[in-house]
């Protein structure tokens, strides 16, 4: 990781990140779409949320934990927190 010198440079170096992100997932999208249409098994492994996209179904909060689980207990302590300072807030006043 560097220092960015300007705002305009971190700019730039955001936009190309960006920009690079979707053409990979692009990429693997078409590897996966022609060994699907080849009748190609592919040994990979997926988490559950991504299946349940493919299937169109709704994605619940409880699937993060799946995907990043550090992630997922922050959020929720969070989440708790904020709910116990609200109710501690309320019982105040």
């Amino acid at each position: 990781m560097r220092l960015v010198a300007s705002s305009l440079e971190a700019f730039c170096a955001d936009l190309a990140l960006a920009s690079a992100i979707p053409l990979d997932f692009k990429f693997v999208g078409r590897v996966l779409g022609m060994a699907v249409f080849h009748r190609r098994f592919l040994d990979t492994h997926f988490i559950g949320s991504f299946y349940k996209m493919l299937l169109g179904k709704k994605l619940l909060f409880s699937d993060l934990e799946s995907a990043d689980d550090e992630l997922y207990r922050g959020l929720k302590w969070m989440l708790y927190v904020k709910s116990r300072s609200f109710s501690v807030l309320c019982a105040r006043s």
